[in-house]
């Protein structure tokens, strides 16, 4: 995927989900991170800060 300058590489696999980003490798453990608290919710939300981020 990419996403201004950054390339997230996403992988799914049985119960598994994990990303490497080119640039900014804390991406890869904010992403993961947030999605794991996001989807443990019942309206799941990313926050529009975050696309930003990917953008510098």
């Amino acid at each position: 995927m990419h996403i201004g300058g950054e390339v997230l590489n996403t992988y799914f696999e049985n119960r598994t989900f994990s990303v490497s980003a080119s640039k900014n490798k804390e991406l890869e453990e904010e992403i993961t991170d947030k999605l794991g608290v996001e989807f443990e919710k019942k309206y799941p939300r990313i926050c529009p800060d975050f696309v930003q981020r990917i953008y510098k």
